[in-house]
């Protein structure tokens, strides 16, 4: 990222009337706090992935605890997540010479599930709403759920329905569910999260490196927010679907979709608790926009239920509908079950929208966000 851009995004932020957040003063004691409980439930859970978890969780605090003194845990991930497509970029020389480097990529302290790109005078910003790295964290714990536990589609189905009823009803998945799981059912949910992140993120690249934002003066399309209108670069339908195609291959590290090593699953079979992991990070990141595009789908037909009865709801840009987009993103399709099976995780979703939209409109009457 070009941390010159920093000061730019600080100043659209102010002119929004925000600031980036402020790391809380207690932010070592809650986070120690957070990983004892999360590794005490898996222990009393006779989750096998206890102890792994609690090494990853101390690698991870040694090498983040330094920044989270200077900065909020949501940014630094962000940052990451950036950086990470970035390096992806440079592995290959083909999309390296394509990319100016002028990015700066931040959290839009919002409760809002977007993801956008603004102009400004050195370059482009890279907004990431907070409600959706919520909301994902929250659906990939779900999803987590009924890869290692077999919960059940009721089990999902109702939970899903919580946390968008949490952001149709209060404009922010915050209000939804915590799920505080460790062992193997947490990192599998930080694969899954991180993998869909990463996606949606290197989407957002995959348009400056295909030049859609090229013009000296582009196109800007206005998006609703909760802190009022902003205006981020427009792309067309064909644009989306191009960009979909790329962002997946930048956040999985391809320069073309053969190029996967199928070798790092086939070898899990047989192999340690590492290896799985190695597996498992592979099957999310493959399984990464059917994730995002199921819960788009239902976000989207929330939200023309709500439009159609007259009530309010948090907007978004004017994409193609999420089904068209996961339509066009069919390169894992023919292969096994074995490599594929993570992408299956978004079928209750597909299956049963009309339910979980049904049970979304009944709460939020009920909760009295909406009276019709």
């Amino acid at each position: 990222m070009d941390e010159t851009l920093q000061q730019e995004y600080i100043n659209y932020l102010a002119c929004h009337g925000l600031k980036p957040r402020a790391v809380p003063s207690n932010m070592d004691e809650m986070r120690r706090a957070m990983l004892t409980h999360m590794f005490a439930e898996a222990k009393a859970r006779g989750d096998a992935g206890a102890e792994i978890f609690k090494q990853l969780s101390a690698l991870d605090e040694s090498e983040t605890a330094y920044s989270l003194k200077t900065r909020h845990p949501a940014q630094l991930v962000i940052e990451r997540y950036a950086n990470e497509i970035e390096k992806n970029i440079s592995k290959h020389r083909s999309l390296s010479a394509r990319f100016a480097h002028n990015v700066y990529a931040g959290e839009f302290p919002t409760g809002s599930i977007n993801c956008q790109v603004v102009k400004v005078s050195g370059g482009f910003l890279v907004l990431v709403d907070s409600g959706i790295l919520v909301l994902f964290h929250q659906v990939s714990y779900l999803l987590a759920g009924k890869q290692l536990d077999d919960d059940s589609d009721e089990d999902i189905l109702d939970s899903v329905a919580k946390i968008l009823v949490a952001y149709f009803g209060f404009g922010d998945p915050f209000y939804g569910p915590a799920p505080v799981s460790g062992g193997f059912k947490s990192i599998l949910a930080l694969q899954l999260s991180d993998a869909v992140m990463r996606f949606i993120i290197g989407h957002e690249y995959a348009h400056m490196l295909l030049g859609h934002f090229d013009d000296e003066r582009p196109a800007q399309e206005m998006v609703q927010t909760e802190v009022g209108t902003i205006e981020v670069l427009k792309r067309s339908w064909a644009q989306e679907f191009e960009a979909d195609d790329l962002g997946h291959r930048l956040a999985m590290g391809l320069e073309k979709y053969d190029d996967i090593d199928l070798t790092v699953i086939d070898q899990a079979i047989e192999g340690s608790d590492r290896d799985i992991l190695d597996a498992s990070r592979i099957k999310s990141e493959m399984a990464a926009p059917w994730i995002f595009f199921g819960v788009v789908a239902l976000v989207e037909s929330i939200r023309a239920a709500l439009a159609a009865a007259g009530a309010m709801a948090p907007s978004e840009g004017k994409h193609p509908p999420a089904r068209e987009r996961l339509g066009k993103l069919t390169h894992f399709m023919s292969l096994e079950a074995r490599y594929t099976g993570f992408m299956s995780l978004c079928g209750p979703m597909m299956s049963y929208q009309p339910e979980i939209c049904i049970k979304v409109l009944k709460e939020l009457k009920a909760q009295g966000h909406i009276t019709v």
